[in-house]
């Protein structure tokens, strides 16, 4: 789940963390996109692993950046990964480096994301320090700063760059070449450059 509450995306309302698998599934979560997806339950992890890896998509699991995760709860999530035959076939992402530090620590070939809002020298030295020999980290940005500056940060730290949310056809058209992948709400970038 995305948000912090269901209130959004489904027939209820409360906060996602303090609720069981069983109080959770209980609502609709398909109705408010659309009637299609009515009765829509919320998956599990391994669900949705499962469905990815039938799909052959890669997906990206954010870890948020709030204090409520704690590292075993990080390492049950790259344990889940790891039995659904999904490793190496997802992207970690958290705008908090410590829980990328838990990831990696049970899977040295993890690939990392450190979400941010603005790039700088810390930015690029923290991502850099989570590299290994075996894995891949990049940078995944704010749409809102990006500039030929912090793109250059990036090259010189050769840390690949992602970029959120991005929902504008003229951002995606007009980005830098060295953007390597980027988030939306509701745009297809292959559709639109390709």
């Amino acid at each position: 789940l995305h948000d912090s509450t269901i209130a959004r995306t489904s027939n209820g309302s409360g906060d996602i963390s303090s609720m069981t698998y069983a109080d959770a599934v209980q609502y609709d979560y398909g109705s408010w996109k659309s009637e299609d997806y009515a009765g829509t339950h919320l998956p599990t992890l391994k669900e949705f692993l499962t469905v990815c890896k039938a799909l052959k998509l890669h997906p990206y699991i954010e870890i948020k950046s709030d204090n409520s995760t704690t590292q075993a709860m990080v390492e049950s999530v790259v344990s889940t990964v790891k039995a659904t035959g999904m490793r190496g076939k997802v992207s970690y992402i958290s705008g908090n480096a410590t829980y990328l530090g838990y990831v990696k620590a049970v899977d040295l070939s993890a690939r990392l994301g450190y979400v941010v809002n603005k790039i700088d020298s810390t930015i690029t030295a923290t991502a850099n320090s989570m590299r290994t020999n075996a894995n891949e980290v990049f940078i995944d940005a704010w749409d809102t700063h990006i500039n030929n500056e912090t793109v250059q940060l990036c090259i010189d730290a050769n840390l690949p760059l992602e970029v959120w949310t991005v929902n504008s056809q003229s951002w995606i058209e007009s980005m830098h070449p060295y953007i390597s992948g980027i988030t939306s709400d509701n745009q297809r970038a292959d559709k639109i450059l390709y």
